[in-house]
């Protein structure tokens, strides 16, 4: 990818997700000249000038261990099971148990 405004910069990313983070990062920062051009192995290069020319940004995923969905589930298995986990014994308001 390259960065033009009144010097060129050029930064290589592991992804295309994060090129474009960093594009969106970069173009809010800039004033209306600059531009970012995308290239990658086997397409066209592709020039940005505003945020809304990048596709939508995906949410990041749930991690489902710190939902209330989980959290209600853990403490009515802890319930049934007499407030121990059944694996190590642990008690509910041990937070490193293998449940």
């Amino acid at each position: 990818m390259t960065y033009i405004t009144q010097k060129r910069r050029t930064a290589r990313y592991q992804s295309l997700q994060r090129a474009h983070s960093a594009i969106r990062s970069w173009l809010d920062k800039q004033d209306a000249r600059a531009q970012a051009i995308l290239y990658v192995p086997g397409e066209l290069p592709q020039s940005f000038t505003c945020q809304s020319q990048l596709p939508e940004q995906a949410d990041k995923a749930t991690n489902f261990y710190n939902t209330q969905e989980w959290k209600a589930l853990r403490l009515r298995a802890f319930e049934r099971h007499g407030n121990q986990c059944l694996c190590c014994g642990a008690g509910y308001d041990k937070e490193l148990c293998c449940t």
